[in-house]
């Protein structure tokens, strides 16, 4: 079989020896690296990209990667690739030329003079994401009808695409695959509470002994399961929660009750991080079906749809600044698109190197985590600082300490500069940021995957708190500068989204179906 030889291959085993179909790549001899040359040959051999094919060479047996593999030949043999795009003499064209060629035309819209509503609201608000980032926009100031290119602080700006094939420009150009539309949809009740148990980390005891305690406030139930990472969204009035699910749900709920604002069913499974856009008036979200969709945050109507040329795992994110929305795909490009109503494709970037952790900035260094288990630190001239070795890939992304923590108002504290990651070895590390060196590290029971929640730990006596979650399902709350235990609470179901901490609340998707708020308390 063709499949047990590229294994023996990568490993580089023996051609006598014989696969046992509950053979583990990694326990077999393989490492990362090897993992992510056997993808490689396999989705060259398929002919069209595997999602997820990585995680289960990582994760599962033999076995497991050959029904992965049978399973997506026959969704491909039914649905040919998404990728394969065709000129009109039936020719493929790459996603890269096709963007040089686009229209300069004005994107098609479904409705005639539809304006995005509040999008000139001038009330402030803060954004919370994973990795312990806090945005607050403060008092936005009412956007004027000009040119998004005026923002940016030019009338006519030209992007250079690099580390392609060949250097691009690429003007301010609208797409035909944008779409804006305007859809109104019945929002569902939230569901019961499922009953959850507390659970005992390694080496620190029974969870009655620990000084802090999680409860489960509410929950609600997304139809399946939800590996996506919770957005807040803080407004003077109400802070909602958005987050996405395998069932195709985005979900917007009240962090108070669990209340569901509203729902929307989109075309594919939701596994990418929602985000919000610097008006507050728009929620982007990647999706399997190759769309990113910008969603008015009061109603989940679609105000505009961006099509690329793969699935969309990846979280969008916005430029402080510009306030543009850059998003990944797996066709291998990096989009940055105008957030407002014209919905304008500014410029895209291409890479082939592999990278599944997000990076995170601090003011002099990035900091990123790789499929070879290192956590890097680079400065922003881009040389190395330093190489910190794990003994696991990492998935998760670095999370680094701010000199200013918020709850429901910012509080001044001023901890050492230090970057908290998970690694797949189990292990949450917490090192510093100038040097690299290892200042704690803890053990979980399970593979960590999502990414740490710095935050400030003064409403319990504490200075910071980290919160993390293993894959195993249990959320775990340390001391930010010793690593040392301080609460632990076990879901029902797997847990690879990343916990988002407001106030005293937790929020984090579960693989169970469900998306939970956690309470943190004082004993």
């Amino acid at each position: 079989m063709k499949l047990k030889t590229l294994w023996k291959d990568c490993i580089g085993l023996p051609n006598d020896v014989v696969v046992e179909e509950d053979a583990h790549f990694m326990l077999s001899g393989g490492d990362s690296l090897q993992a992510l040359r056997l993808c490689d040959e396999i989705t060259v051999a398929m002919g069209t990209t595997s999602v997820g094919l990585l995680e289960v060479i990582l994760d599962g047996s033999f076995s497991d990667v050959v029904s992965h593999v049978m399973t997506e030949t026959h969704n491909n043999a039914i649905q040919p690739s998404k990728k394969r795009l065709l000129d009109d003499s039936g020719s493929k064209v790459s996603l890269k030329r096709q963007h040089k060629e686009i229209s300069t035309e004005n994107a098609t819209e479904s409705t005639e003079g539809f304006v995005v509503p509040s999008v000139g609201r001038t009330v402030g608000f803060v954004v919370v994401r994973r990795a312990g980032e806090v945005t607050d926009w403060g008092c936005i100031q009412k956007i004027q009808e000009k040119n998004f290119s005026d923002a940016l602080g030019a009338s006519q700006i030209k992007f250079t695409v690099t580390n392609t094939s060949e250097d691009t420009n690429v003007g301010l150009i609208s797409n035909p695959a944008i779409k804006k539309i305007t859809e109104r949809h019945v929002p569902q009740e939230v569901t019961e509470i499922l009953p959850v148990t507390k659970c005992t980390g390694i080496g620190e005891g029974p969870s009655e002994f620990l000084p802090l305690s999680l409860r489960v406030l509410w929950s609600s139930d997304t139809g399946r399961c939800v590996d996506a990472s919770p957005v807040l969204l803080v407004g003077p009035d109400r802070t909602t929660v958005f987050i996405g699910s395998h069932s195709h749900r985005l979900q917007a709920l009240d962090l108070s009750n669990g209340e569901v604002i509203w729902e929307r069913i989109l075309g594919d499974r939701l596994e990418s991080s929602a985000a919000v856009s610097k008006c507050g008036s728009l929620v982007a979200v990647g999706c399997y079906d190759r769309q990113i969709y910008f969603l008015d945050v009061s109603c989940g109507d679609t105000v505009w749809t961006f099509e690329t040329g793969d699935v969309v795992k990846s979280s969008p994110t916005v430029d402080p600044k510009s306030g543009l929305v850059f998003a990944g795909s797996h066709d291998g490009f990096v989009y940055a698109l105008e957030p407002l109503d014209s919905g304008k494709l500014l410029w895209t970037y291409s890479s082939s190197v592999p990278f599944f952790s997000s990076p995170r900035c601090s003011d002099s260094s990035v900091f990123i985590g790789s499929v070879n288990g290192n956590i890097i630190g680079i400065s922003h001239s881009g040389d190395t600082l330093w190489e910190f070795t794990t003994k696991g890939p990492i998935f998760s992304s670095p999370c680094v300490s701010s000199w200013t923590f918020w709850t429901d108002q910012p509080v001044s504290t001023s901890p050492s500069p230090t970057v908290t990651c998970g690694s797949h070895d189990g292990h949450v590390y917490c090192i510093n940021t100038d040097n690299g060196s290892l200042l704690w590290q803890f053990q979980t029971t399970g593979k960590v995957f999502s990414t740490p929640f710095v935050f400030d730990g003064n409403p319990w006596s504490l200075r910071t708190l980290v919160a993390v979650c293993s894959t195993d399902g249990k959320v775990w709350i340390l001391d930010g500068e010793t690593g040392t235990l301080k609460a632990t609470l076990s879901l029902p179901g797997e847990l690879f989204s990343s916990p988002v901490v407001w106030g005293r609340k937790l929020v984090v998707g579960c693989r169970n179906d469900y998306v939970y708020c956690l309470e943190l308390t004082k004993k």
